[in-house]
């Protein structure tokens, strides 16, 4: 007795970093190597975390009322101090934002930093 096994039809589709088609694998797949992959990753970090639009308006509060203090800037490591309900200490090391808040995902205090590196690295 012989038992067929059903084939997976080939899936066909293209990079998002390179372009290059990728065939086979897994269906799900969505880079076609790891190096894609780590290259996509690298770029969504540099770009910085994800930030809400009500997130970043409470940035933008923080901002004109004068409410954060760059401590110090040396090439990629940047440490600011935040007055929010407290004082929160924000540092970005090593590629990665972290606020001393309770907050678990990206808040106004990292946000409002992001801001102002960001304007003060952009050329005008």
């Amino acid at each position: 007795m012989t038992v067929d096994t059903p084939t997976m039809p080939a899936v066909t589709a293209s990079c998002p970093v390179c372009g290059r088609e990728r065939e086979g694998g897994r269906t799900d797949a969505v880079y076609c190597s790891d190096a894609c992959r780590q290259a996509a990753y690298r770029a969504r970090c540099e770009s910085g975390p994800p930030v809400s639009d009500a997130v970043r308006a409470k940035a933008a509060e923080y901002l004109t009322a004068g409410r954060l203090t760059v401590v110090r800037v040396r090439g990629d490591h940047v440490v600011a101090e935040c007055r929010g309900g407290a004082s929160y200490h924000v540092e970005r090391a090593d590629g990665r934002w972290s606020c001393s808040c309770p907050a678990r995902r990206t808040c106004a205090h990292i946000a409002a930093t992001m801001l102002v590196v960001e304007d003060a690295a952009s050329p005008t």
